[in-house]
This record gives structure tokens, sequence and C-alpha cells, in this order.
């Protein structure tokens, strides 16, 4: 939940819409911080990923937030990734080590 309120309220700063974040948290698409079991450092990736979402024009049109963000913006929002956990094999729980273990 931390994670998701900081982007949100990066986007707010940029003067950005920021509704999707509302959509998100009332479809319970948001989780709270001690259910994630493994964050990844991709800031290193946001540029790509940025330019990945800016090819899909028809899904992202030119007002759509990924095309006026800046990449400054880019990386504070899309700089980790997050995993659940969502299925385990007896007791392999809580945090991980990596995507692969």
């Amino acid at each position: 939940r931390s994670q998701f309120n900081t982007m949100r309220d990066a986007v707010d700063a940029a003067g950005l819409e920021s509704k999707f974040y509302a959509y998100l948290e009332e479809h319970g698409m948001i989780w709270d911080d001690d259910a994630i079991s493994l964050t990844v450092d991709v800031a290193d990736m946001t540029a790509r990923k940025l330019a990945a979402i800016r090819c899909h024009a028809t899904q992202f049109g030119p007002d759509h937030n990924w095309r006026r963000a800046t990449p400054e913006l880019a990386q504070q929002v899309m700089g980790q990734e997050h995993f659940v956990l969502a299925a385990t094999h007896g007791d392999n729980r809580g945090q991980l080590n990596g995507l692969i273990e």
C-alpha cells in the first residue's frame, strides 16, 4: 500500500489525472505492504517500459498520463515491481529472495 500511495502522490504532484488509482483501490488491486513477497528494483528499465507503453497509441491516447509523464516521474512510479506469492506448497511462505527460487 505504501508504494501505491507514493505512486498516487507523485502523479498528483505532477498535475496528472490520478483517478486510475481510485479504480485500483476500489477493485481490490492494491496489496498491503505485509502481503508483498518480493520487491524487484527495475529502475534501469523504466525508460524501456515507458517507451513500450507509448507504442500502444490506441490504448494510451495523446492525453493519457503515460504519454505525458516525464522520464523522472516514470522512474519514480515504475522503478520497482512488487510480487505477491499466490500459492505455496508446504512451508514455503513469506518473503522470497528472487523470482526463481
